[in-house]
């Protein structure tokens, strides 16, 4: 199982999927393309594959689960939200103390452009 754990949010579940910024820019101004797209890759390009329900671990690559075939049914039939998010970089910076000499380190992290996708949370 993936490392990443769905959010939820507000009765939401996220999930992201990646995608080319070029790629945005040619499909922005349709919805339908994008929904399209979504609907065409969702069921294997798409993370986190990990949600927590009532405390245990399911695997939404279990389709098995009455959870993950709900997830797929609500794309398949378009009830979701989607919303594109840039590349973005994440600065972070801290400090190390050796030997009495101050060490400031940076690190540079880099997420790529994703579309954010909102699915209504499983009752």
């Amino acid at each position: 199982m993936s490392s990443y754990v769905v959010e939820r949010n507000l009765g939401q579940y996220i999930f992201f999927m990646d995608v080319s910024p070029a790629w945005w820019l040619n499909h922005r101004s349709s919805d339908e393309k994008i929904i399209k797209y979504i609907m065409d890759k969702f069921g294997r390009d798409y993370y986190p594959r990990t949600i927590f329900q009532a405390r245990k671990q399911v695997d939404l690559d279990d389709l098995g689960n009455p959870l993950s075939r709900y997830i797929r049914s609500e794309i398949i039939n378009r009830d979701f939200s989607f919303e594109f998010l840039p590349e973005e970089e994440i600065h972070k910076s801290h400090y190390t103390i050796r030997n009495g000499n101050v060490i400031f380190e940076n690190n540079l992290r880099r997420q790529n452009a994703r579309l954010k996708i909102s699915v209504r949370v499983y009752n």
